[in-house]
């Protein structure tokens, strides 16, 4: 949550800010001007705790990151993220004796959420830059392919459909019925 606080910052200074004015404003109404005014206020106060406790809930609390959720080894991995790359330490720690790789597949004519562009600032991402169109791998290299919180970052649905082109193809196609890799 620390980090949404961190990199969406502007957001909820304005928040702050208008929940500050209204309140200030509102003592100069009576009636149905000041009572449309605290709804306001109590409107952008819900939407931004909601916001914070749902971004709590899905990153902190939830233990995502963890990979403790993924059952199995993943066997030789691609880990895609969009220079915020939370779970590639973790791979290399959890499983040592695999081996991945990390492709940062950042666009900033897709991704142009102004969060994005901020968080990118403060991390510096040690993984090659690669298109998220056509990812620079052969066919059915890898066992495993994460994209962990990366695809909704795409805010254009148009962008979106065909992402999962690019990890399918590179991704070894699995037994429906053993889960093990066909290739």
């Amino acid at each position: 949550m620390l980090m949404i606080l961190r990199w969406n910052w502007p957001m909820y200074l304005k928040a702050f800010l208008l929940v500050t004015i209204g309140l200030v404003v509102c003592t100069q109404f009576d009636g149905l001007i000041r009572w449309a005014i605290l709804c306001a206020v109590a409107s952008t106060i819900f939407w931004s705790a909601s916001s914070l406790a749902a971004s709590w809930w899905i990153y902190d609390r939830s233990h995502i990151f963890d990979l403790k959720w993924m059952q199995g080894s993943p066997g030789h991995w691609l880990n895609l993220h969009n220079g915020l790359d939370e779970i590639d330490g973790v791979l290399k720690a959890r499983y040592p004796s695999c081996t991945g790789d990390t492709l940062d597949i950042f666009d900033p004519n897709e991704m142009t959420e102004p969060s994005v562009h901020e968080s990118r600032r403060g991390m510096h991402s040690k993984a090659d830059q690669a298109n998220w169109r056509y990812l620079p791998s052969s066919n059915q290299a890898y066992d495993t392919v994460f994209i962990v919180f990366t695809a909704h970052e795409f805010p254009r649905r148009s962008a979106r459909a065909p992402l999962p082109r690019s990890p399918a193809r590179v991704a070894r196609q699995r037994d429906s019925r053993t889960g093990r890799a066909s290739a």
